[in-house]
Protein backbone atom coordinates (compact mmCIF):
# COMPACT_ATOMS: atom_id res chain seq x y z
CA UNK A 1 0.00 0.00 0.00
CA UNK A 2 1.41 3.40 -0.94
CA UNK A 3 1.80 6.13 1.66
CA UNK A 4 -0.89 8.24 -0.01
CA UNK A 5 -3.37 5.37 0.04
CA UNK A 6 -2.55 4.52 3.66
CA UNK A 7 -2.98 8.17 4.65
CA UNK A 8 -6.31 8.35 2.85
CA UNK A 9 -7.76 5.34 4.65
CA UNK A 10 -6.40 6.22 8.10
CA UNK A 11 -6.87 10.00 8.01
CA UNK A 12 -8.80 11.44 5.08
CA UNK A 13 -11.48 8.84 4.35
CA UNK A 14 -13.73 10.23 7.07
CA UNK A 15 -13.46 13.73 5.59
CA UNK A 16 -15.30 12.68 2.41
CA UNK A 17 -19.03 12.15 2.78
CA UNK A 18 -20.27 8.70 1.86
CA UNK A 19 -20.85 5.17 3.12
CA UNK A 20 -17.49 3.41 2.92
CA UNK A 21 -16.06 2.27 6.26
CA UNK A 22 -12.33 2.00 6.86
CA UNK A 23 -12.82 -1.76 7.31
CA UNK A 24 -14.39 -2.19 3.87
CA UNK A 25 -11.74 0.12 2.41
CA UNK A 26 -9.07 -2.13 3.87
CA UNK A 27 -10.63 -5.21 2.24
CA UNK A 28 -10.86 -3.48 -1.13
CA UNK A 29 -7.18 -2.53 -0.93
CA UNK A 30 -6.32 -6.17 -0.19
CA UNK A 31 -8.18 -7.21 -3.35
CA UNK A 32 -6.43 -4.54 -5.42
CA UNK A 33 -3.04 -5.55 -3.97
CA UNK A 34 -3.72 -9.20 -4.87
CA UNK A 35 -4.43 -8.06 -8.40
CA UNK A 36 -1.18 -6.10 -8.54
CA UNK A 37 0.79 -9.10 -7.28
CA UNK A 38 -0.82 -11.35 -9.89
CA UNK A 39 -0.45 -9.04 -12.87
CA UNK A 40 -4.11 -8.14 -13.24
CA UNK A 41 -4.50 -4.92 -15.26
CA UNK A 42 -7.44 -2.77 -16.30
CA UNK A 43 -9.42 0.30 -15.44
CA UNK A 44 -11.16 0.85 -12.10
CA UNK A 45 -14.44 2.64 -11.56
CA UNK A 46 -17.87 3.02 -10.11
CA UNK A 47 -21.50 3.69 -10.92
CA UNK A 48 -22.84 5.96 -8.19
CA UNK A 49 -19.94 8.04 -6.89
CA UNK A 50 -21.72 10.43 -4.45
CA UNK A 51 -18.81 12.66 -3.29
CA UNK A 52 -16.01 10.29 -4.32
CA UNK A 53 -15.27 8.40 -1.12
CA UNK A 54 -14.54 5.08 -2.88
CA UNK A 55 -13.58 6.57 -6.23
CA UNK A 56 -10.66 8.44 -4.64
CA UNK A 57 -9.44 5.18 -3.07
CA UNK A 58 -9.52 3.55 -6.50
CA UNK A 59 -7.66 6.50 -7.99
CA UNK A 60 -4.91 6.27 -5.38
CA UNK A 61 -4.63 2.51 -5.92
CA UNK A 62 -4.51 2.64 -9.72
CA UNK A 63 -1.31 2.31 -11.71
CA UNK A 64 -0.18 5.38 -13.60
CA UNK A 65 -1.37 3.87 -16.89
CA UNK A 66 -4.80 2.79 -15.61
CA UNK A 67 -7.94 4.90 -16.03
CA UNK A 68 -10.40 5.55 -13.21
CA UNK A 69 -14.00 6.30 -14.15
CA UNK A 70 -17.13 7.42 -12.33
CA UNK A 71 -20.76 7.51 -13.49
CA UNK A 72 -23.45 9.45 -11.64
CA UNK A 73 -26.62 11.45 -12.18
CA UNK A 74 -25.04 14.40 -10.34
CA UNK A 75 -27.42 17.39 -10.67
CA UNK A 76 -30.05 15.35 -12.52
CA UNK A 77 -31.57 14.27 -9.21
CA UNK A 78 -35.09 14.17 -10.65
CA UNK A 79 -34.01 10.80 -12.11
CA UNK A 80 -32.89 9.51 -8.70
CA UNK A 81 -36.07 7.49 -8.21
CA UNK A 82 -35.14 5.73 -4.95
CA UNK A 83 -33.22 8.62 -3.32
CA UNK A 84 -30.34 6.26 -2.51
CA UNK A 85 -27.68 8.99 -2.67
CA UNK A 86 -27.06 12.46 -3.99
CA UNK A 87 -24.09 12.76 -6.29
CA UNK A 88 -22.34 16.13 -6.33
CA UNK A 89 -19.84 16.71 -9.13
CA UNK A 90 -18.33 19.83 -7.53
CA UNK A 91 -17.80 18.01 -4.23
CA UNK A 92 -16.27 15.06 -6.06
CA UNK A 93 -13.83 17.27 -7.95
CA UNK A 94 -12.83 19.17 -4.80
CA UNK A 95 -12.25 15.93 -2.92
CA UNK A 96 -10.25 14.40 -5.78
CA UNK A 97 -8.02 17.49 -5.92
CA UNK A 98 -7.58 17.55 -2.14
CA UNK A 99 -7.26 13.86 -1.28
CA UNK A 100 -6.74 11.99 -4.56
CA UNK A 101 -4.52 12.29 -7.59
CA UNK A 102 -6.40 15.24 -9.05
CA UNK A 103 -9.79 15.63 -10.67
CA UNK A 104 -8.34 16.06 -14.18
CA UNK A 105 -7.18 12.44 -14.17
CA UNK A 106 -10.71 11.06 -13.64
CA UNK A 107 -13.06 9.97 -16.43
CA UNK A 108 -16.41 11.34 -15.22
CA UNK A 109 -19.74 10.73 -16.94
CA UNK A 110 -22.97 12.47 -15.97
CA UNK A 111 -25.38 9.77 -17.07
CA UNK A 112 -28.38 7.71 -16.11
CA UNK A 113 -26.91 4.21 -16.13
CA UNK A 114 -30.12 2.84 -17.67
CA UNK A 115 -29.09 4.74 -20.79
CA UNK A 116 -25.46 3.62 -20.63
CA UNK A 117 -23.65 0.64 -22.13
CA UNK A 118 -20.18 -0.66 -21.35
CA UNK A 119 -18.65 0.12 -24.79
CA UNK A 120 -19.12 3.84 -24.06
CA UNK A 121 -17.01 3.55 -20.90
CA UNK A 122 -14.54 1.24 -22.64
CA UNK A 123 -14.00 3.82 -25.37
CA UNK A 124 -13.07 6.40 -22.73
CA UNK A 125 -10.85 4.10 -20.64
CA UNK A 126 -9.32 1.97 -23.44
CA UNK A 127 -9.33 -1.20 -21.34
CA UNK A 128 -11.34 -3.89 -19.61
CA UNK A 129 -12.09 -3.36 -15.94
CA UNK A 130 -10.32 -4.96 -12.99
CA UNK A 131 -12.52 -3.43 -10.27
CA UNK A 132 -16.09 -2.22 -10.81
CA UNK A 133 -18.15 -0.83 -7.93
CA UNK A 134 -21.95 -0.92 -8.33
CA UNK A 135 -23.54 1.68 -6.05
CA UNK A 136 -26.01 3.56 -8.24
CA UNK A 137 -29.78 3.33 -8.15
CA UNK A 138 -31.11 0.76 -5.67
CA UNK A 139 -34.17 -0.53 -7.53
CA UNK A 140 -34.34 -4.06 -8.93
CA UNK A 141 -34.17 -2.79 -12.51
CA UNK A 142 -31.22 -0.46 -11.96
CA UNK A 143 -29.28 -2.98 -9.87
CA UNK A 144 -29.62 -5.64 -12.58
CA UNK A 145 -28.74 -3.13 -15.30
CA UNK A 146 -25.61 -1.90 -13.53
CA UNK A 147 -24.48 -5.44 -12.71
CA UNK A 148 -24.84 -6.35 -16.39
CA UNK A 149 -22.67 -3.39 -17.37
CA UNK A 150 -20.09 -4.44 -14.79
CA UNK A 151 -20.20 -8.06 -15.97
CA UNK A 152 -19.55 -6.99 -19.56
CA UNK A 153 -16.64 -4.85 -18.41
CA UNK A 154 -14.61 -7.40 -16.52
CA UNK A 155 -11.11 -8.49 -17.30
CA UNK A 156 -10.76 -12.25 -16.76
CA UNK A 157 -9.58 -11.69 -13.17
CA UNK A 158 -11.71 -8.63 -12.50
CA UNK A 159 -13.97 -8.01 -9.49
CA UNK A 160 -17.44 -6.53 -9.01
CA UNK A 161 -18.22 -4.86 -5.69
CA UNK A 162 -21.96 -4.46 -4.95
CA UNK A 163 -23.15 -2.06 -2.26
CA UNK A 164 -26.16 -2.44 0.07
CA UNK A 165 -27.19 -6.04 -0.64
CA UNK A 166 -28.08 -6.55 3.03
CA UNK A 167 -29.37 -3.01 3.66
CA UNK A 168 -32.96 -3.32 4.88
CA UNK A 169 -33.72 0.15 3.54
CA UNK A 170 -33.10 -1.04 -0.04
CA UNK A 171 -34.42 -4.63 -0.37
CA UNK A 172 -34.62 -4.38 -4.15
CA UNK A 173 -30.82 -4.52 -4.36
CA UNK A 174 -30.93 -8.12 -3.11
CA UNK A 175 -33.74 -8.94 -5.55
CA UNK A 176 -31.72 -7.42 -8.38
CA UNK A 177 -28.62 -9.47 -7.58
CA UNK A 178 -30.61 -12.69 -7.17
CA UNK A 179 -32.28 -12.20 -10.55
CA UNK A 180 -28.98 -11.26 -12.17
CA UNK A 181 -27.13 -14.27 -10.73
CA UNK A 182 -29.59 -16.73 -12.27
CA UNK A 183 -27.84 -16.26 -15.64
CA UNK A 184 -24.46 -14.81 -14.64
CA UNK A 185 -21.11 -16.55 -14.79
CA UNK A 186 -20.01 -15.05 -11.48
CA UNK A 187 -19.35 -16.26 -7.96
CA UNK A 188 -19.42 -14.43 -4.62
CA UNK A 189 -16.13 -14.51 -2.73
CA UNK A 190 -16.76 -12.15 0.17
CA UNK A 191 -19.47 -10.49 2.25
CA UNK A 192 -18.35 -7.49 4.29
CA UNK A 193 -20.07 -4.79 6.31
CA UNK A 194 -21.88 -3.31 3.33
CA UNK A 195 -20.42 -5.03 0.27
CA UNK A 196 -20.76 -8.25 -1.69
CA UNK A 197 -17.76 -9.13 -3.87
CA UNK A 198 -18.08 -11.14 -7.10
CA UNK A 199 -15.60 -12.66 -9.55
CA UNK A 200 -15.41 -15.38 -12.18
CA UNK A 201 -15.96 -18.85 -10.63
CA UNK A 202 -12.42 -20.03 -11.36
CA UNK A 203 -11.03 -17.20 -9.21
CA UNK A 204 -13.47 -17.61 -6.30
CA UNK A 205 -11.15 -19.61 -4.05
CA UNK A 206 -8.14 -17.38 -4.68
CA UNK A 207 -10.04 -14.19 -3.89
CA UNK A 208 -11.88 -15.62 -0.88
CA UNK A 209 -8.57 -16.91 0.54
CA UNK A 210 -7.14 -13.44 -0.04
CA UNK A 211 -9.85 -11.89 2.13
CA UNK A 212 -9.68 -14.57 4.82
CA UNK A 213 -5.97 -13.92 5.13
CA UNK A 214 -6.44 -10.15 5.30
CA UNK A 215 -8.45 -10.05 8.55
CA UNK A 216 -7.97 -11.00 12.16
CA UNK A 217 -9.63 -14.15 13.42
CA UNK A 218 -12.31 -12.16 15.26
CA UNK A 219 -13.19 -10.32 12.03
CA UNK A 220 -13.88 -13.54 10.10
CA UNK A 221 -17.36 -14.25 11.42
CA UNK A 222 -18.04 -17.39 9.40
CA UNK A 223 -18.16 -18.99 5.97
CA UNK A 224 -21.66 -19.27 4.51
CA UNK A 225 -23.12 -21.02 1.49
CA UNK A 226 -23.96 -18.07 -0.77
CA UNK A 227 -25.15 -18.77 -4.31
CA UNK A 228 -23.53 -22.20 -3.97
CA UNK A 229 -20.08 -20.99 -2.89
CA UNK A 230 -18.34 -21.03 0.49
CA UNK A 231 -18.16 -17.30 1.11
CA UNK A 232 -16.41 -15.62 4.06
CA UNK A 233 -18.42 -13.13 6.12
CA UNK A 234 -16.10 -10.39 7.33
CA UNK A 235 -17.03 -7.73 9.85
CA UNK A 236 -15.62 -5.42 12.46
CA UNK A 237 -17.83 -5.07 15.56
CA UNK A 238 -19.16 -1.50 15.84
CA UNK A 239 -21.49 -1.75 18.81
CA UNK A 240 -21.71 1.99 19.50
CA UNK A 241 -22.55 2.79 15.89
CA UNK A 242 -25.25 0.11 15.71
CA UNK A 243 -26.82 1.41 18.94
CA UNK A 244 -26.93 4.95 17.57
CA UNK A 245 -28.24 3.85 14.17
CA UNK A 246 -31.11 1.81 15.66
CA UNK A 247 -31.96 4.12 18.56
CA UNK A 248 -35.39 5.68 19.02
CA UNK A 249 -33.90 9.15 18.47
CA UNK A 250 -32.34 8.08 15.15
CA UNK A 251 -35.69 6.72 13.98
CA UNK A 252 -37.44 9.95 15.00
CA UNK A 253 -34.86 12.05 13.11
CA UNK A 254 -34.98 9.88 10.00
CA UNK A 255 -35.88 11.91 6.90
CA UNK A 256 -36.01 15.18 8.88
CA UNK A 257 -33.87 18.17 7.97
CA UNK A 258 -31.89 17.85 11.21
CA UNK A 259 -31.41 14.13 10.71
CA UNK A 260 -30.15 14.61 7.17
CA UNK A 261 -27.69 17.26 8.32
CA UNK A 262 -26.33 14.98 11.07
CA UNK A 263 -25.76 11.94 8.85
CA UNK A 264 -22.45 13.11 7.30
CA UNK A 265 -21.07 13.90 10.78
CA UNK A 266 -22.01 10.47 12.13
CA UNK A 267 -20.53 8.75 9.09
CA UNK A 268 -17.27 10.67 9.51
CA UNK A 269 -17.05 9.78 13.18
CA UNK A 270 -17.41 6.06 12.54
CA UNK A 271 -15.35 5.90 9.33
CA UNK A 272 -12.40 5.21 11.60
CA UNK A 273 -13.84 1.77 12.35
Amino acid sequence: MTDSLSDYISRDLRKVDGWLTAFDARLIVEILNWQLANGVVGCLGEIGVHHGKLLILLQLAARADESVFGVDLFENQSENVDRSGRGDRDALMRNADRFGSGSEALVIMKRNSLKLEWPEIEKATQSDCRFFSVDGGHTTEITKNDLMIADQSLASEGVICLDDYFNKSFPEVSIGLCQFMSDANLAPFGISENKVFLCRPELQKAYSDCLRGAVREAEHASDVDFFGYATPVLQKPRVAYERIKTSRLARQLQDTELGESLKPLVRRLFARS
